[in-house]
């Protein structure tokens, strides 16, 4: 768990007493709700750099070569992490549940 938040009624649902902060503090049993979020998403931006040196045994120029992932193999998780990143949040709720423990 990366983070833990406390949520205490504000008032009594009977009565509707509001509830002192010395009254605000854990007790035996709670609920659970976990939430899982996606941190934000970037860019990283890499310039790949081909230097030339020439040789001293024979005199050619050689130019270092750039290895690139293929595309086949990128855009699957490319395009799953914008699917995520644009995912709409249900009205009223603050992020998506994923399980209830009790």
């Amino acid at each position: 768990m990366d983070e833990i938040v406390d949520h205490y009624p504000v008032a009594c649902r009977g009565c509707g007493r509001e509830f002192s902060a010395d009254e605000r503090r854990p007790g035996g049993r709670f609920g659970r709700h976990h939430v899982c979020e996606l941190p934000p998403i970037s860019v990283i931006l890499v310039e790949h750099r081909t230097h030339r040196l020439g040789c001293r045994g024979c005199g050619v120029t050689t130019t270092a070569g750039v290895v690139f992932l293929e595309v086949a193999t990128v855009m699957p998780a490319v395009l799953l992490l914008v699917y995520l990143s644009r995912a709409e949040v249900p009205a009223g709720a603050a992020a998506w549940p994923v399980a209830e423990q009790r």
